[in-house]
């Protein structure tokens, strides 16, 4: 019975373990401004089109996370060889799309932490207008 016990509390903490990983990087806001002054970094807005039509960071390409097609216009949109620099309007579903684009191929996703919020609040610069078609 002890085995038994040993065995399911170690698939547990194997579980837990696997779930807790992530595969992206958050970052603060002056480290996602200077990985987004590179040349190489594709820059992603996962929000809503209506959102990224409002104000977005310059450069930004959108693929709305919410888009039951997500995956597919990422894939066709991205570099897999190039890093992706992320972002929502908190942070939050910039995180779980990061997961997504995982399941596409192995990119290197940096997450802004606050999302746009963080930028506006820092007083950064933004665009508008709407989004190219996708």
């Amino acid at each position: 019975m002890r085995f038994k016990t040993f065995l399911i509390s170690l698939a547990a903490t194997l579980g837990i373990t696997a779930c807790a990983q992530q595969n992206y990087t958050d970052v603060e806001l002056a480290d996602f401004i200077k990985l987004i002054e590179r040349d190489d970094v594709q820059i992603v807005d996962v929000r809503t089109p209506e959102e990224f039509a409002q104000s977005h960071i310059p450069g930004a390409i959108n693929i709305d996370y919410k888009n039951s097609k997500f995956k597919e216009k990422a894939q066709r949109r991205l570099d897999p060889t190039r890093p992706v620099a992320i972002y929502c309007r908190t942070g939050r579903r910039s995180a779980l799309a990061s997961a997504q684009l995982m399941e596409i191929a192995n990119f290197q996703i940096y997450n802004l932490k606050g999302g746009i919020v963080a930028w506006q609040n820092a007083n950064q610069d933004l665009d508008s207008g709407p989004c190219e078609a996708q």
